[in-house]
């Protein structure tokens, strides 16, 4: 059940307003990034999880708030993520332990 906080931002109409926002964010993170070089790094999420037209508020993969994604959306989300963080994650090199000995 949505609190009632939610569920008036929720009838209030903000959803559609928070999806515009939300578009809008990701297209100054992924020109910034660009600028930065670090475009290698910037994974549209909305490419992954994309998020519902407004005749679509249902989707299986958000939350009836519009806002978080539902488990559905997050397993989505991990298994779109996980080929763009195993590189950068298998290039990291393991931090010398403290306090450890050696085997």
């Amino acid at each position: 059940a949505l609190n009632d906080g939610v569920r008036k931002w929720v009838d209030e109409g903000r959803v559609k307003e928070f999806a515009k926002r939300w578009c809008e964010l990701n297209a100054c993170i992924a020109t910034w990034s660009r600028e930065e070089g670090g475009a290698d790094k910037w994974v549209d999420v909305g490419l992954i999880v994309p998020y519902p037209d407004t005749s679509s508020q249902e989707s299986l993969h958000w939350m009836p708030d519009g806002l978080h994604y539902s488990p559905i959306g997050s397993a989505l989300l991990g298994r779109g993520l996980a080929p763009h963080l195993a590189p950068l994650l298998l290039r990291q090199q393991p931090a010398p332990s403290r306090g450890l000995r050696s085997p």
